[in-house]
């Protein structure tokens, strides 16, 4: 029986557990085992919960796809300020009341995304996972970087407890102008590092982590803005897939044909893994211009007629944004070609939330089999017991335990793993600052 909790991170087996009552004769010991619902203690009735065991994403997609149950998924950016990154915690809880199959954070090479700084893009995906209970994938740009730095990038998530990756090559570094000690060749092997395409990143983990990361990789409907055709841009496709990667998250589009014929000729040519829908509500019309531009996306002139005369009226491009994507979601669902599909929500809330409503994969009612909200971090999510004082912070609890040594374990962990936090500091959030504790 899969979980319904948070991420969806983890599955139990549902195994039957057993209360034993002590008795001398040994021989009368299996009679004795009963159900432990059928046990009376001095302790209150509770249901009786499964070991609960992680499954890895790809799993629970693949599984999701089998059975024909639908999820959704979000992105989200770091934000510039540490206010922000507080700020964007607090959506994290939110959307994880919605339960999200898995959620992403994007990747800013400018921004130092492997820095201990709260508006890293690690600091940041370690925060969706370990405070707010989310599954979640980091984003990892590889062109420019030497395979040190990829090791150590890839390293640090792994021990934060990241399994996913999202492979890309990221935006090609600008070549020096002629005359300025360069050719102005942006294929220069100085500027692109050890990893020249995403697929070098997909075959460079999997070679180096073997099957610990769940890898996915972008998908174009309309082909990629620099590749030669459309056919061609497939065939790249086709080899990252063929180099390991597990699933696929496309680019955003307008029109849900746009998508079906994607992934019908993904499918003829061989791709068999998962092909999820990116989408984007539109909540503004500047931003919409500025990532068309970015993306070099056409708009179907039905869109444009329609927000034209309303541009400057913000509240009215957001209702039509989700009017426009409730209905391009419904189309996708309705095909029976798709059964997740993933928001690029722009660290907004309020339109992703609203039409996800719509569509009916928004799930706030479903039932927690423990009083605190699991972790969807691999190495805990089977966690059953906790000790007394994790009531006081039932929101930082995983975070302020991560690093123990073993949990849970006679002592809770090593001896000086209690110093976990000072007496004078008060952890703010999970994010990598403190606020000094008022001492008058």
């Amino acid at each position: 029986m899969e979980s319904q909790q948070n991420g969806h991170a983890y599955e139990s087996d549902a195994p039957k557990i057993l209360c034993r009552v002590s008795s001398g004769d040994s021989s009368s010991s299996a009679s004795n085992a009963t159900e432990m619902n059928d046990c009376h203690d001095s302790r209150p009735h509770s249901p009786v919960l499964p070991i609960a065991q992680y499954r890895p994403l790809i799993s629970r997609i693949n599984r999701r796809i089998e059975k024909g149950k639908r999820w959704f998924s979000c992105e989200f950016f770091p934000p510039r300020t540490a206010s922000g990154a507080v700020n964007l915690l607090s959506k994290f809880d939110r959307f994880a009341k919605g339960r999200p199959l898995f959620c992403d954070v994007t990747w800013h090479p400018a921004g130092n995304p492997m820095s201990d700084a709260p508006t890293s893009s690690i600091m940041v995906a370690s925060a969706m996972l370990n405070y707010s209970g989310i599954d979640t994938m980091l984003h990892v740009t590889c062109v420019g970087l030497p395979e040190e730095r990829m090791t150590a990038a890839l390293e640090r998530a792994k021990g934060l407890g990241l399994k996913n990756i999202l492979a890309l090559r990221g935006d090609l570094p600008e070549a020096p102008e002629d005359g300025a000690g360069g050719s102005g060749d942006v294929s220069n092997g100085d500027l692109l590092g050890d990893f020249k395409y995403a697929v070098d990143l997909v075959r460079f983990i999997r070679k180096r982590y073997g099957s610990f990361f769940n890898i996915c990789v972008a998908g174009y409907p309309t082909g990629h803005p620099e590749a030669s055709s459309y056919a061609d841009d497939l065939l790249r496709l086709k080899e990252k897939v063929d180099a390991g990667a597990d699933f696929i998250i496309t680019q955003l589009f307008f029109e849900a044909d746009t998508f079906l014929k994607f992934q019908s000729d993904c499918r003829q040519l061989g791709i068999r893994c998962p092909i999820i829908p990116g989408v984007l509500p539109i909540q503004a019309y500047q931003s919409l211009r500025h990532i068309v531009k970015l993306s070099k996306l056409a708009v179907p002139d039905e869109i444009i007629r329609t927000i034209e005369p309303i541009k400057e009226n913000d509240e009215a491009i957001r209702n039509y944004g989700i009017f426009q994507c409730t209905q391009l979601c419904r189309k996708l669902l309705e095909s029976g070609e798709v059964h997740g599909i993933h928001f690029y929500t722009l660290n907004r809330e309020v339109a992703t939330i609203e039409i996800l409503r719509n569509i009916g994969l928004w799930h706030e009612d479903l039932p927690r089999p423990l009083p605190w909200k699991h972790s969807a971090n691999h190495e805990r999510c089977g966690e059953l017991v906790r000790p007394v004082f994790w009531s006081n912070r039932p929101t930082s609890y995983v975070h302020r335990t991560l690093h123990w040594e073993e949990f849970p374990n006679g002592r809770w962990g090593g001896q000086m793993r209690l110093l976990l936090a000072s007496s004078r500091t008060i952890t703010c959030s999970i994010l990598p600052f403190a606020l000094p504790r008022r001492t008058g």
